[in-house]
Order: C-alpha cells, then sequence, then structure tokens
C-alpha cells in the first residue's frame, strides 16, 4: 500500500488534480459580482503557473495574494474585454441581418479573424498581468503579439475553455463532473504552456526569474 503514502506518486498525482479543482471553483466563486472576473482569472493563471513550475505554493493564499494585487488592472482589463465583447458581439448581430452579398461576405471574414484575434489576446492578457509587472497598454500589447505568436497554442485553450460548457450543455445530468474534469486539464495545459512560454521570453529577455526576485524583494519582476 506505497501508493497511499503522502508523499507516493499517486498521492502527489491526487494532490495537484485537487489543486486545479480548488483554483477553478475559487475562480468562479470570486468572479460571481462579474466584476472582479478579472482579478480572479488573473489569481487562477498566477498560481497555475507557479504549479507548472513545480513551486507548491499555498493555493488559497497565492490566490488571494494575486487576486489582492493585481485587482485594480485586472479589473480594468475585464471591463475593456467585456466592452470589446459587446461591440464585437453587436457587429455579428448586424451582420447576420445583412444580406449575403460579396461585400457582406468579405466583412464577416474579417470579423471572424478579429473576434478570433481578441478572443486569443483576451485569454492570455490575465496570464501576462499575473507574471509580469506591466502597465495596462503594456498587458494588451503583448497579450496580442503573444495570441499571433503562438496561435495554435492559444486556439487550442479558447477549445479547452469552451469545451466544458459545450458537452456540459448536451449532457446536463453529468455537467458539473464533466464541468470539474475538463476545466482541471484545460488549467493543466494553459497553466503549463503560459509558463514555459513565459519562461522562454524571460530568459531571451535576461529577466531575474520570478521565485529569485520574490525571495530578495517579496515582489514578483
Amino acid at each position: 500500500m506505497n501508493f497511499l503514502r503522502y508523499d507516493s506518486d499517486f498521492m502527489m498525482a491526487i494532490s495537484r488534480i485537487a489543486d486545479y479543482v480548488i483554483l477553478n471553483v475559487l475562480c468562479v466563486v470570486f468572479s460571481l459580482p462579474l466584476v472582479t472576473a478579472g482579478a480572479a482569472i488573473t489569481a487562477k493563471y498566477y498560481v497555475a503557473m507557479k504549479l507548472a513550475r513545480k513551486e507548491e505554493p499555498g493555493v488559497w493564499s497565492a490566490f488571494w495574494k494575486s487576486f489582492r494585487e493585481n485587482f485594480r488592472q485586472a479589473t480594468i482589463l475585464w471591463l475593456i474585454a467585456l466592452l470589446l465583447i459587446a461591440f464585437l458581439g453587436v457587429d455579428w448581430f448586424l451582420f447576420w441581418k445583412m444580406q449575403l452579398t460579396s461585400t457582406a461576405s468579405a466583412f464577416r471574414i474579417a470579423l471572424f479573424v478579429l473576434s478570433v484575434l481578441v478572443a486569443m489576446s483576451i485569454c492570455c492578457v490575465f496570464p501576462i498581468l499575473a507574471r509580469f509587472h506591466v502597465t495596462i497598454p503594456e498587458a494588451m500589447r503583448n497579450a496580442v503579439l503573444f495570441s499571433i505568436l503562438h496561435m495554435p497554442q492559444m486556439l487550442l485553450v479558447i477549445l479547452l475553455e469552451f469545451l466544458p460548457y459545450y458537452i456540459g450543455y448536451h449532457y446536463m445530468s453529468w455537467f458539473i463532473g464533466i464541468w470539474v474534469f475538463c476545466t482541471g486539464i484545460s488549467l493543466y495545459y494553459a497553466g503549463g504552456m503560459y509558463a514555459k512560454a513565459f519562461a522562454k521570453a524571460e530568459q531571451k529577455a535576461g529577466i531575474q526569474a520570478e521565485s529569485e526576485a520574490e525571495s530578495e524583494t517579496g515582489k514578483e519582476p
């Protein structure tokens, strides 16, 4: 029964799965006022990237630390994201009502490309804010650049984000189980992908690793 020891690989894997489930639940709970969703998403990725880097943070304490410290910037970015989503939603509604002419078709293609770029940028702007000390314009600019440079990975992130809701809609009686399983996989992949990509960017730019900076100054770089 060695696999039931607290330090066995099996129990460590169970503990890690539990961490991702707790993170997703915390994100949902702290997003309930809606306006706080940006800070909650930022905190979720802050901890997920730490887990991906094997830093073993206290999930609750690390989540609350990021939520509190990034609240203002994350909330502003979230409100900007909501405005962009509303703008694109109105555009899609208007184009849907238009007759399918060659001009309308071309505009729809352009709107589709823009919508995908905005979706990818929104998905990665909060991980960027969680990892780096950046201004709001810098976070937005870097999110667009990151999305373009890592388009296949970002498309997969978007797919994994929406997959549990699509599957859960068709199997409502299993929705909670599907949500827990699929969002855990999504967060595991996204946290690892962002951590790896950001580490490469930090190496190229000569930025000090977060764990080293925190030990010296108590803050992230």
